[in-house]
């Protein structure tokens, strides 16, 4: 057969464009799996939702590595796992209860911290005969864990029923790149939820406060009503026991001794009535021995974080000797939102110092809330602890009433120093019991 060198020449130049084929192809792939990963990262590092970033990372890993489903388990305390996301290739979430899958695998990264990758189950003996890939006939499965700073936070696994074709080596560099990242972002995500419900508890805690100081001013405001009525009730029912003292020597009508009767009850019932609301107006003070300073502490850290302190500087010098005293604790720190809400409302960038100070001599507790305020004018001050009195479009004139009326509870007293333009400082005084 005689040679021909043509022929050859073109079997030579196919395959070697066939071989350029399938290495463009390859690159190709290459080019848009890492193109896949850079999408992935930016778009999980700009969610901040849990959820997202979860659904985010999975389908993507399924996709990559051409699998039927995947999970992904997150630690849920102490070393337990629990699935916190299953999906499938169409992009469908799975019931966490209906879902299948090699715990075996799972346990197994999860406890070593390694990955396993099998590209088909019947070429790894330790593998295929593992009862739960056998009874759920799985050929390809990937699971990586996921870790920070060396800690395992969770686990993806992936897997298919059909040999799925993928190089080994590649798959697992792109699942561990994107586990890694992912691992990230999860715990941004869980810390971001964390932060949520801080704020969430605090919005909560902020408005039951607003509505305590609310309570409290209705109550005040109750309290003066109530010592009004009671005052007019006391006329009216002083000139109703003369009428009815005047009638019984020069009347007999039946009808008009019923009326003035009628009236002495209606009076009588209206006493009762204002009793009740004087009594719910008290504001009795449920005492027991209290660190003061702590109080302190634990309030300026409760109230810092709301918008209205966002500017506001706190110092505190308190006093480590300060004696525990038979106060409040609820009354006392009301008491000082008042004062630190006053301040800051006064001046949005103040600094506000709050002093202990244990005055043997007197054997009392004094607290100082000093702020570098504008200060308050002397026709003002004659008059700061009034009700009605208010220096703010929005106010109602009841805050520094009800401290005064808090410190008088607890047998003290309140004082007050203050020049205009040069801040404004309440002396507290409270006696040792």
């Amino acid at each position: 057969m005689p040679f021909d060198g043509a022929d050859i020449f073109e079997e030579v130049r196919r395959k070697i464009s066939d071989v350029k084929k399938k290495i463009e192809e390859l690159e190709g792939e290459k080019h848009r799996n890492l193109e896949i990963i850079f999408n992935v990262v930016k778009a999980i590092n700009s969610s901040l939702i849990l959820e997202e970033v979860l659904k985010i990372v999975l389908d993507n890993l399924i996709s990559l590595s051409k699998a039927d489903k995947g999970c992904l388990f997150l630690v849920n305390g102490g070393e337990s796992l629990r699935c916190a996301l299953a999906r499938n290739s169409k992009g469908e979430t799975i019931d966490e209860n209906e879902i299948s899958y090699s715990k075996t695998i799972v346990n197994d990264v999860y406890l070593s911290g390694e990955p396993i990758v099998i590209e088909d189950v019947l070429n790894y003996s330790e593998f295929s005969k593992k009862e739960s890939i056998v009874a759920l006939n799985l050929k390809t499965i990937i699971c990586v864990p996921l870790s920070i700073d060396s800690e395992i936070i969770g686990v993806v696994y992936v897997d298919s029923s059909r040999v799925s074709q993928i190089n080994k080596n590649e798959i697992l560099q792109l699942f561990e790149i994107l586990a890694g990242h992912a691992a990230i972002a999860i715990r941004n995500a869980k810390l971001y939820e964390k932060l949520s419900k801080a704020y969430a508890d605090l919005q909560s805690a902020n408005e039951a406060m607003i509505k305590a100081e609310r309570m409290a001013t209705r109550g005040a405001l109750a309290s003066e009503i109530a010592h009004e009525l009671s005052n007019y009730l006391t006329i009216i029912s002083i000139n109703a026991k003369l009428i009815s003292r005047e009638l019984a020597k020069f009347s007999i009508d039946e009808k008009l001794n019923n009326s003035v009767n009628s009236l002495l009850s209606g009076i009588n019932k209206m006493k009762y009535f204002i009793r009740g609301l004087l009594d719910s107006a008290e504001m009795k003070p449920n005492k027991k021995l209290t660190d003061i300073n702590s109080v302190i502490v634990e309030t300026i850290q409760f109230i810092q974080p709301l918008s209205r302190y966002s500017n506001v500087k706190f110092v505190e010098e308190l006093d480590p000797e300060l004696p525990f005293v038979n106060v409040d604790p609820f009354q006392l720190q009301q008491l000082l939102i008042n004062l630190y809400k006053n301040a800051a409302d006064a001046r949005s960038d103040a600094t506000i110092i709050t002093r202990t100070y244990f005055d043997r001599e007197f054997n009392q507790v004094q607290i100082r809330v000093a702020d570098n305020g504008p200060g308050i004018p002397a026709e003002v001050r004659e008059k700061l602890f009034s009700i009605n009195l208010t220096t703010k479009p929005e106010g109602h004139g009841y805050g520094l009433m009800i401290c005064k009326k808090i410190i008088e509870n607890h047998n003290g007293k309140i004082e007050l120093i203050s020049e205009v333009g040069m801040g404004t400082e309440f002396i507290i005084s409270i006696p040792v019991e």
